[in-house]
């Protein structure tokens, strides 16, 4: 006899589990617990991390996707083996596993580019039959479990110019984003004990790299010796300002190296559809220097903070390393508040798209797991 998902129930309506969280973790999640037969809830704020970026890497079977295509395609397979999804902010949770969790959720503006079957259960998912109305919309849902997937939030320094590039010309993850970027004038802005660590790194993509110092101290001379030793040189002085041009300027005059290839990759980053308003990094602005630093590309290491709202409500644990906070969970991805897993950049600052996607399949199972053994202890 083949079992049918477990479907919510709407007086308050109450899943297995809900997801906080629409990314590939989230969605991930979700989707190993579609497939277990569980009824689920994905809360999707609507602002994937990568969604300036022109592509997700590293990714096999889908190297190179555009990250919005990408979350489209998880939200419908998500969808499909009966996840319900709907576009809004989790603003409040509490409860236990014993009494269930109460989330409170604030509707967004959903993005077009990412279709939201809402809160009623998939079309195409067994029951649906049995769901309440349509137009319920309700604005507080109850749980057994809670994944939380909410990510983190990349923090960058304030200089003019910076943001504006930010997923494009200005990157964070050489493994990420430095295919698109070898070949030209690469900028590392120190901001961090991790700068050292990211010029070197970088040096694989390029043999034209400069560290902005910033605001952060000078090199040991040991340290300056050995960058210099692959070339990589080093300027001292504040950034005042990121500079840029017209892409059409910039194909016209740039003496940049291998100009086409890294075009291709920022003409497709752009999510405008002016190829007159896309604009090209071309430097550096540094106190002390009388010209701009010629550059094509800056790699800046990000502060990550994730949404401190939530985990008070959750009264989750909370670390802190050089590259910003996380939440701390255990291999079975549990956090230190019975009931409620975590998985993606929430929980490790570093992770990429594929490992974060992996983190969510397994904080589903591990989510399923303890539904398992409380339904057999109940039985017992």
């Amino acid at each position: 006899m083949t079992q049918t998902p477990h479907t919510p129930t709407y007086d308050v309506p109450t899943y297995d589990v809900v997801v906080i969280g629409g990314g590939v973790a989230g969605l991930s999640a979700a989707l190993t617990l579609g497939r277990a037969l569980r009824s689920v809830l994905v809360v999707d704020a609507g602002s994937p991390r990568n969604a300036p970026a022109a592509g997700a890497h590293n990714l096999l079977g889908n190297e190179g996707i555009d990250p919005l295509e990408l979350v489209e395609k998880g939200r419908a397979e998500a969808a499909s083996y009966g996840a319900q999804l709907i576009d809004g902010t989790v603003t409040d949770v509490s409860g236990s596993p014993a009494d269930g969790f109460a989330v409170t959720i604030a509707a967004v503006a959903a993005d077009p580019r990412v279709p939201s079957p809402g809160l009623r259960p998939a079309e195409e998912a067994p029951a649906a039959e049995a769901a309440a109305p349509e137009s319920r919309d309700p604005s507080t849902v109850r749980a057994r479990r809670i994944v939380l997937a909410s990510g983190a939030v990349d923090t960058l320094p304030d200089i003019p110019g910076l943001a504006d590039h930010w997923g494009q010309d200005v990157v964070h993850c050489p493994y990420c984003h430095g295919y698109e970027v070898r070949g030209g004038r690469i900028g590392v802005l120190a901001t961090g004990p991790m700068w050292l660590h990211q010029a070197k790194l970088i040096r694989q993509w390029s043999d034209d790299v400069t560290v902005l110092l910033h605001d952060q101290p000078a090199p040991s001379a040991d340290d300056r010796a050995v960058l210099a030793s692959r070339g990589v040189r080093v300027i001292e002085g504040a950034v005042r300002e990121v500079l840029s041009d017209h892409a059409a300027d910039a194909d016209e005059a740039s003496s940049r190296a291998d100009d086409s290839r890294r075009g291709e990759y920022r003409d497709a980053g752009s999510r405008g559809d002016d190829a007159h308003e896309q604009r090209r990094l071309t430097g550096a602005v540094v106190a002390g220097l009388e010209a701009p630093v010629a550059l094509d590309s800056i790699l800046v290491g990000t502060r990550m903070r994730i949404d401190s709202v939530l985990v008070d409500a959750l009264g989750l644990a909370v670390e802190e390393n050089v590259m910003g906070q996380f939440v701390p969970v255990d291999m079975q991805k549990a956090t230190n508040v019975p009931g409620v897993f975590a998985a993606g950049n929430v929980t490790n600052v570093g992770m990429m798209v594929a490992g974060a996607m992996a983190d969510g399949v397994t904080a589903g199972a591990q989510a399923n797991m303890a539904l398992v053994e409380e339904e057999f202890s109940a039985q017992h």
